[in-house]
């Protein structure tokens, strides 16, 4: 038993070695069904996650076009950044809301479907309480997506717990206070391996 889990496990993981890095001429039809856990983990614990979705990330170019109401810009650079990384769960939420402007629903219904299964993806990882029961998340990024969607403003933040997390102080839009816990672990991991590469 414990070597076919050693196998199950090898497979599945040189499975996600292979896509984490698609060829470039890959395209992602977001019709297709996906399963949203093991695209954050693909995606998100991805040595070069970096490079594939902070570098370069065009969050505010989106919303100066969003203000702009240049819906057809926002939902072309949209596109082509979800391209390159397909869990940006803030920029699916704005590409969606471009496609719907301009009259394309089916497109539009495609980027919310992805929005809302990446969102139950990171609040089905645990319910914020406590270090024990933290969000776990891909990056500190996703943690300001995340309270961005939860509709709160963090105020503090601290490392904290075992595990170790961020201890993030939040205020909704009521004025009501409340303590937030997210375990950026593939951040961690990612941290981890840079300092070790660089001993």
């Amino acid at each position: 038993m414990k070597s076919l889990l050693i196998l199950v496990m090898g497979l599945l993981l040189s499975a996600c070695s292979s896509l984490s890095n698609p060829a470039p001429t890959s395209k992602i039809n977001w019709a297709d069904d996906v399963d949203f856990d093991a695209m954050r983990m693909m995606v998100g614990w991805a040595d070069n996650y970096q490079q594939r979705c902070r570098d370069g990330r065009p969050l505010e170019k989106i919303y100066d076009l969003a203000d702009a109401g240049d819906w057809q810009q926002l939902a072309t650079i949209g596109e082509q950044w979800l391209q390159q990384c397909p869990i940006d769960i803030r920029i699916h939420y704005m590409t969606s809301m471009a496609i719907e402007q301009i009259g394309a629903q089916d497109s539009s219904d495609d980027h919310y479907r992805w929005f809302d299964g990446l969102m139950e993806s990171l609040v089905s990882s645990g319910d914020g309480t406590s270090p024990k029961t933290a969000y776990v998340t891909i990056s500190v990024q996703e943690e300001y997506d995340a309270m961005y969607f939860f509709q709160v403003r963090p105020t503090a933040q601290r490392l904290f717990g075992e595990p170790l997390c961020d201890e993030i102080q939040v205020v909704d839009s009521n004025g009501d206070k409340m303590v937030l816990y997210f375990n950026p672990a593939a951040h961690f991991s990612r941290l981890a391996k840079k300092r070790t590469k660089s001993n």
